[in-house]
């Protein structure tokens, strides 16, 4: 019942939202109907779930090609990491052992991982960004944001926000600071079902651009989300993802 009439306000506000936007969308706008997206985000995220990321990269640069996978189990809390396991990683064609893999386990969240990614929808990171109008585009409403921090967690875009079914349908983010070796990066993140009753992040897709001296290179890397699971406790989550190992 709680969950239901938080819905059915969260949709009252994001139809007050697009019809203000409609008629004369600004400043004031913006930043009300950015609370509301963060408002959904934070509904969306809260409680404690287990999931696998499989994640797929292909570097180039020159005529060198590399297909690098790995599948990693999470567990959060309230959209917050609470536990990970490396699963596999393949470089190329050398798969890491258990002692590398526990390794790279122990490294932290990169800054545009999921988990290192400042994002405008997140409640915690609102204030460090500005709004500009909104674009009303038939149910959807496009909300242009611009980072107020310079770092490689934060960056500048746009929120696509299904105003009908008041949710979040993508983020398409450009980090203010690209990685190392990198000129460009591009992060798109969708949104969708993770199980039958629950929404979130469902693919994450970063596209990578620079060069090392003459050669210029790219990276392809998509990341999928699946296997979702809700529990009750963290502990129960984590013994969950340990027996995948």
């Amino acid at each position: 019942m709680g969950g239901a009439w938080l819905w059915a306000m969260l949709l009252a506000a994001a139809a007050s939202m697009l019809s203000v936007a409609s008629a004369a969308p600004g400043p004031s706008e913006a930043r009300a109907l950015s609370r509301t997206i963060a408002e959904s985000y934070q509904a969306e995220e809260r409680g404690i779930l287990a999931f696998d990321v499989t994640q797929h990269s292909t570097i180039r640069g020159g005529p060198f090609r590399r297909d690098d996978y790995d599948v990693t189990a999470f567990v959060q809390t309230d959209g917050r990491l609470t536990a990970k396991a490396v699963l596999r990683h393949v470089e190329g064609s050398r798969s890491e052992d258990h002692a590398a893999l526990a390794k790279r386990e122990a490294e932290p969240e990169s800054p545009l991982g999921r988990y290192g990614m400042r994002l405008p929808c997140d409640p915690s990171a609102l204030d460090d960004y500005s709004f500009d109008a909104p674009v009303v585009q038939q149910q959807e409403v496009v909300l242009p944001f611009r980072t107020r921090v310079h770092d490689p967690a934060h960056g500048d875009g746009r929120i696509v926000f299904d105003s009908a079914a008041a949710r979040i349908v993508r983020i398409d983010f450009t980090p203010s600071v690209p990685p190392d070796r990198a000129s460009s990066a591009n992060v798109v993140i969708t949104f969708g079902p993770l199980m039958p009753d629950r929404r979130g992040i469902v693919k994450i897709v970063r596209v990578f651009e620079g060069h090392v001296g003459l050669v210029r290179g790219r990276v392809d890397s998509t990341s999928l989300y699946g296997n979702a699971r809700a529990f009750s406790s963290a502990t129960a989550a984590i013994e969950a993802i340990e027996h995948e190992r």
